[in-house]
């Protein structure tokens, strides 16, 4: 299923779920040179206006992503003890991790199907894409384009 960037802008903007933020409002996972919004993490704050001008304040949301802090401990204990490698041989439990989480915060914004998702996420073993690092800044909330 391997595409150009034309047909993978393309499914990107068609793909978009109606109810999702829009892009410019979020985190971007850049998948083969095109960037694909990620959810916003935590919860959003809204002022609600009286007829007087006076504020209150409403807190939506939940935590929508309840395995990154479990993720995050276990990619610290490897990057302590230096054994954060992608050898396609080795178990790879925190790479599957990584891509479910990429998958689920993708299928958030996006009708994509799994075909798709794996097609997108997919790279070379001797390489390291930037989607992983941008998807564990979005996971510590500290990305934003």
């Amino acid at each position: 299923m391997t595409g150009d960037s034309d047909h993978d802008r393309r499914l990107e903007v068609q793909s978009r779920k109606a109810d999702a933020p829009h892009p410019d409002r979020c985190a971007k996972l850049h998948l083969r040179g095109v960037a694909f919004a990620l959810p916003p993490r935590g919860l959003r704050v809204y002022p609600i206006f009286d007829a007087a001008g006076e504020a209150t304040v409403r807190v939506d949301g939940v935590d929508r992503w309840p395995r990154i802090p479990g993720l995050l401990k276990r990619l610290a204990r490897r990057l302590r003890r230096r054994r954060l490698t992608f050898n396609p041989t080795a178990p790879a439990d925190l790479l599957c991790d990584v891509m479910a989480l990429a998958r689920e915060a993708l299928l958030t914004q996006y009708d994509l199907s799994d075909a798709h998702v794996a097609d997108l996420l997919s790279f070379d073993a001797d390489q390291r894409p930037p989607w992983i690092g941008e998807l564990l800044s979005w996971a510590q909330g500290a990305s934003r384009e």
